[in-house]
Formats: structure tokens, sequence, C-alpha cells
């Protein structure tokens, strides 16, 4: 998989293309249009874009929340400020990708009980039934093990969308998985569309 993504990003206007028509399937969705929280990774250099989204979540009101490493093990959600640009409240984490800084505050689900959030998650491939494989860390697996976001949505190119991910009982699967070809809906894998922060 990481030589298919690798020969991908060799073709610049192939990228940027196909991570438009992403964009404009997830911000064009119902559960993105509902959402007063969006929960998203920030992307690296080797992922799909996602910097376009997080700009027109903020221009649409949303509460925009993206992950930094805490710990060897460990990450949180720190909110974004609509009205200070990335460059201020982003920088370079332990693994290059932007995170946010420490004056961000942390999201909390009790902040939030009672509102209605979607999360883009990352993963060098998906299956059409939810099954992400990471990148080995597992972060995103620990995280969902303390809290279960409502709309998981697993954000790639078509070419990361494959027939089988090896999965066990921790890995977390995403309900949707959307690409510059469109949106899967996987089955729902047990969580409801719009579960009140608040309650897990």
């Amino acid at each position: 998989m990481k030589k298919t993504l690798k020969d991908l990003f060799n073709d610049g206007s192939k990228v940027h293309e196909a991570a438009k028509k992403a964009a404009e399937f997830f911000l064009n969705w119902k559960f993105y249009k509902e959402a007063d929280v969006l929960m998203a990774f920030v992307s690296s250099k080797e992922e799909i874009d996602t910097l376009a989204i997080l700009h027109e979540a903020l221009s649409d009101k949303k509460e925009v929340a993206v992950p930094r490493v805490i710990t060897d093990t460990e990450m949180d959600f720190f909110y974004l400020e609509r009205d200070k640009p990335f460059e201020d409240q982003l920088k370079p984490g332990i693994f290059g990708i932007l995170e946010p800084k420490e004056f961000l505050k942390r999201f909390e689900v009790a902040d939030t009980a009672g509102k209605k959030a979607v999360m883009l998650v990352p993963g060098l491939a998906f299956s059409k039934e939810g099954h992400r494989m990471g990148k080995g860390k597992g972060f995103y697996d620990r995280y969902f093990s303390r809290f279960l976001p409502p709309v998981r949505c697993g954000f790639c190119f078509d070419v990361q969308i494959v027939q089988e991910v090896p999965h066990d009982d921790f890995d977390a699967d995403v309900s949707h998985v959307i690409s510059e070809s469109g949106i899967i809906d996987c089955g729902n894998r047990g969580v409801r569309p719009f579960l009140a922060l608040g309650i897990l």
C-alpha cells in the first residue's frame, strides 16, 4: 500500500483533483452539514489533504478539533480557533505531522454533550465493511477505547479501499469511507448516526 501511495503522489495534479472531489463529497454530506463538531486529522504529505476541509468547517462556524500526540501511546484532540491562521495554531509534532499548539483548548466529551459530531479518520487502507489499517502505532484504536465518536469516517483515496483488511476485536472500525468516488456506508458498524457526545 505504501508503494501504491508513493506512485499516486508522483502525479501531483491527479492527487489534487482526487482530494478536491473527496472533500466535496464530505462537505456536501448530510452528516457534515448537520454536525456541530468536526474532529479530523491534519494530513501529512503522504495523506489525502484535509486542510481545505478544516478551513471550510471553521468558515461554517463548526467547532473543529485536531489531534496531538501526548505520550508514546496516547493522543488527545484540541480545538482550533476560528480567528487565528493555521500557522499560528499548528506546529510539527514528533512524527513531523502538524499538531495543535499547547495554548489550544483540549476537547472534552462533557463540554459538548448533546451536540452532533463527525470524525475524519486516517488510515493506510480501508475495506467496504469499515475495517481500517492504521500505521501501526495504535493511537486511534486507543483513543476510541476511551471515547467512541458518533460518526467515524475513513477519508482516503480510491486506491486505499481494498477487499480485506486484517483486523481483530481491538481494532476500531469506521462507519463510512469517503474517497474521490463517493461515500461508502459500511453498515454503521454498530455506531448510531448521531450519538450525543455526552452519552457513551
